[in-house]
């Protein structure tokens, strides 16, 4: 299968609620009581999956990396954004967490936190300067993956923290097309309150108002 024709079928099972940069690890599974048999970088993804912040703390103050990768270069903010663990992810970022780094697909925790809906998360990384404009490998931003999964409060602090509301995907669809055939009628006026043009038109001439 080349790299265009899995396009449809990736776009597919993202529709399906599949998430574009997860990754299935056994950390969930971790108790506190096997978190002291792993590896700092391992027991601190555990714990940020978690939402342990008491583990995580404890974890940080004796030397915890708080931006070592664990697995495929996934980081403990990246499993606590994820999660919607924003507490954690403030622990994290507070701790140096690299607010911007990106794990498999060129994905950042601020995209994720955006893709599943958790605005807490969101808030936390936009306070650290999260870039909110980045493009990924399959050519979004978070903004457009908000408004693809019709989650406002997420777009909307996006837009507050100066997202381009007109910023096109590389298959050229704007938020705003994401959000109409969505129909999410509430991030559509969430991008129109923010100036977007609903006459932008995509390569295969589609545009919001048709």
């Amino acid at each position: 299968t080349t790299r265009e024709e899995s396009v449809p079928l990736i776009f597919e099972l993202l529709s399906l609620g599949a998430c574009p940069a997860g990754v299935v690890l056994p950390l969930r599974l971790a108790t506190p009581g096997t978190v002291a048999s792993m590896s700092p970088a391992r027991a601190l993804a555990a714990a940020a999956e978690r939402g342990d912040l008491v583990t995580l703390h404890e974890l940080l103050s004796h030397g915890a990396d708080a931006d070592e990768p664990y697995a495929s270069g996934y980081t403990p903010l990246y499993f606590a954004c994820e999660c919607g663990h924003h507490d954690c992810a403030r622990a994290l970022l507070d701790a140096n967490a690299n607010v911007n780094r990106t794990v498999n697909l060129n994905w950042t925790a601020l995209a994720s936190a955006c893709y599943c809906g958790h605005v807490k998360c969101a808030h936390a990384l936009l306070d650290a300067d999260a870039k909110v404009d980045k493009l990924d490998d399959f050519g979004s931003t978070a903004l457009n993956w908000a408004c693809r999964k019709g989650h406002v409060a997420c777009a909307r602090a996006l837009l507050k923290a100066g997202a381009d509301a007109d910023k096109a995907g590389s298959d050229g669809q704007t938020a705003l097309v994401l959000a109409c055939r969505r129909g999410c009628a509430e991030c559509v006026q969430a991008l129109v309150n923010a100036r977007a043009d609903p006459g932008k038109t995509t390569p295969g001439g589609e545009n919001a108002l048709m």
